[in-house]
């Protein structure tokens, strides 16, 4: 073997093995928790199936996806037709349909195999790793954790936990959908998302109701 040979082989070990520990920090910086990505709204406003519409080329729910696989051990799709059945991801229907995101919520966890859960809507394409590891940060032993933006609590962007689900289940039975109605009986711990903790919480929970709003946050 010549030396050029010996080289280029030596440099094909090198590669191999860089390749191997980025995928074991990989998996070492996920954490024991399910990613589930709600896709399962009617999109009334859009007009068409939310999750698909394009934002610089890009499916909206996968930006979803890539943000919760990056932390996530899983991640399942709460949806109710087949339409994102491309991604190769569990993709989890309503028990309940009809009471907005509360049913995909309990029927997600429900289904997820870990006690810590972490729920993300489909059409917030700015949230980042960074600030679901911040959120999951407080869970302690709460039942649910969800961040606040610029006062207003952002419930579809939150952690909860596996016993969350019975709370759910409990609402929905006596007629109670909102999910603010629901914290009032639940150790929900809420943390403010601003400037002053890194987080640009104006931009991060910007989230996409029509196609106006599509165009506009695409340039950003």
């Amino acid at each position: 073997m010549t030396v050029a040979e010996q080289d280029f082989v030596l440099l094909c070990k090198m590669s191999i093995q860089f390749l191997l520990l980025q995928r074991v920090k990989m998996v070492e910086s996920k954490t024991e928790i399910t990613g589930i990505v709600l896709a399962g709204g009617k999109s009334s406003r859009m007009g068409k199936e939310k999750g698909l519409c394009t934002m610089n080329k890009k499916p909206l729910i996968e930006y979803a996806v890539e943000v919760l696989l990056e932390v996530c051990d899983e991640v399942i799709i709460s949806a109710n037709g087949n339409s994102y059945d491309y991604l190769g991801l569990p993709v989890v229907k309503d028990e309940v349909t009809g009471v907005g995101p509360i049913g995909g919520i309990s029927s997600a966890i429900h289904f997820s195999s870990t006690e810590d859960n972490f729920v993300l809507s489909c059409d917030m394409p700015f949230i980042t790793a960074k600030l679901v590891r911040y959120i999951i940060s407080h869970k302690l032993e709460h039942q649910a954790v969800v961040p606040v933006n610029n006062g207003f609590p952002e419930p579809l962007c939150a952690y909860y936990g596996k016993d969350a689900a019975s709370l759910f289940d409990k609402s929905i039975e006596n007629g109670i959908y909102k999910l603010q109605r629901v914290f009032e009986n639940m150790d929900v711990r809420f943390i403010n998302i601003d400037r002053e903790n890194g987080f640009d919480g104006r931009l991060l929970f910007s989230n996409i109701n029509t196609e106006a709003e599509l165009k506009r946050l695409e340039g950003l």
